[in-house]
């Protein structure tokens, strides 16, 4: 298994009297809001793509006024900023660039911050068929039986993780973990930033800028010319079919599908440990999960920029859903970073179809 660990070139604001400032109402805020919310990255990573800089950030928000008022510098040479592409979690600077370079500098009336300048590695991964998650302190098993299953039912190639602050485990525990598995390459980018905090709604998610920002990033850095590229988390599993998720992407008119999913549940009261091959019960009448999805990322779709559930800026999303494909997303499978998913459910059914799919994947 081929192996890179990377790490992501940012700007940050911490030294500086200058933060960024939340767009959530007050009343929306729930209690510690604000200690989870990123005020302080002014950019993720910068990444060199031929003659194009790629700023990835959090939303600007009132940062955006620093950003018109400032100079870019890329070593020492001035450059100008060719569009900011304004996004629902996510701002992305977009700079012409006329040399290769190897540091961006930023000053404004309030702010003068450098990193060096990441560079597309899209080489690594090109044709293969690769899965992305982000992870924090998911259990490695976890990690490990998520690949297997992909692997054996979809023919995956290479993985991506987006390592975010594990304390648990280390990289190379990471890497230990996936050895055997089949995995051809396994890329691990590391992520120091905050998730960011869940406010109430209509603004759940609204200031969780890191996924969709590192979705792309992503994009940019190592996926451009993969085969195809599937975005599904650790506690999701495609389920199998005629063909394979990836030989669906690529046969599909767009060269890309998204598909929903159906929640499973463990009987955690009966069984030890959480694994997926356990979470074979469901519950009746239960909506479906929202989409995940699958792309061709140099087809039709090679413009786009990526999100949690779609990729963005398309029209009639529903015109690209495969209602013939279908995820399973499994509860218990979870570190409840987000809410509490370790206790019991009621009213639980066994799915005895499902339990003999994990069985003939996983073993009894």
């Amino acid at each position: 298994m081929e192996v890179k660990i990377e790490y992501v070139n940012s700007a940050d604001l911490s030294d500086l009297a200058v933060r960024r400032h939340s767009k959530v109402p007050e009343k929306y805020r729930p209690k510690n809001y604000l200690d989870k919310f990123d005020a302080t990255t002014l950019w993720y990573d910068v990444i060199e793509d031929g003659s194009t800089l790629y700023i990835i950030c959090p939303k600007l928000n009132n940062l955006d006024k620093e950003i018109k008022q400032g100079i870019f510098r890329a070593d020492g040479v001035i450059v100008k900023v060719k569009k900011i592409i304004q996004l629902r979690r996510t701002d992305i600077i977009l700079i012409n660039l006329e040399n290769p370079s190897s540091s961006l500098s930023f000053i404004s009336p309030k702010i003068n911050v450098t990193s060096n300048i990441s560079h597309s590695q899209n080489d690594f991964l090109s044709g293969r068929n690769c899965l992305f998650f982000i992870n924090k302190n998911n259990n490695l098993n976890w990690i490990r039986d998520n690949v297997l299953w992909h692997i054996k039912h979809h023919g995956l190639q290479s993985l991506v993780i987006l390592e975010n602050q594990s304390d648990a485990y280390n990289n190379n525990d990471i890497v230990k973990a996936l050895k055997g598995t089949g995995l051809e390459s396994l890329v691990v980018l590391n992520l120091p930033f905050s998730y960011g905090g869940k406010a109430v709604r209509p603004y759940r998610h609204r200031e969780s800028y890191l996924q969709s920002s590192s979705f792309n990033i992503l994009k940019l850095r190592f996926l451009k010319e993969a085969g195809a590229v599937l975005n599904c988390d650790i506690d999701e599993l495609v389920l199998p079919s005629d063909k394979t998720i990836f030989e669906e992407a690529k046969s599909s008119r767009a060269g890309y599908l998204r598909f929903k999913g159906r929640m499973t549940y463990q009987d955690v009261d009966q069984d030890n440990e959480i694994l997926h091959k356990y979470g074979f019960h469901v519950l009746e009448n239960e909506p479906l999960c929202p989409e995940k999805w699958c792309l061709v990322p140099n087809g039709k779709m090679k413009n786009q920029f990526w999100s949690s559930h779609s990729v963005l800026g398309l029209l009639w999303e529903s015109y690209y859903t495969d209602k013939k494909r279908s995820f399973l997303h499994f509860w218990h499978v979870s570190s409840s970073w987000k809410e509490d998913r370790a206790a019991s459910v009621d009213g639980l059914l066994e799915d005895h179809k499902l339990r003999s799919l994990l069985d003939d994947t996983y073993g009894v």
